[in-house]
């Protein structure tokens, strides 16, 4: 797995931040470079996934690791996330 950079962590917080009020709670990464960034959802129970980059691809994990979504840039991931948060609800 690649790293995350500084300026791709800025980018999932703007998108968290530009949502509001919603089912997307929050995320979580550790580290400078981390490896992987939780997001957290509450709908209708608390749910989380994993994104993890893949050489020139971004990958999001639901909680049981099936693949959920794969992208090559950031752009479409909050409203996909949210939609995959509500396949499951």
């Amino acid at each position: 797995m690649a790293l995350f950079t500084p300026g791709e962590i800025d980018a999932l917080d703007a998108a968290w931040r530009a949502r509001g009020a919603g089912i997307w709670a929050g995320w979580s990464a550790a580290g400078e470079a981390p490896r992987e960034v939780r997001l957290f959802f509450q709908h209708p129970q608390w749910r989380s996934f994993r994104l993890v980059k893949r050489r020139r691809v971004y990958v999001l994990l639901d909680d049981i690791d099936t693949e959920v979504w794969r992208g090559a840039g950031l752009g479409s991931l909050a409203t996909v996330i949210e939609a995959a948060a509500h396949a499951r609800g």
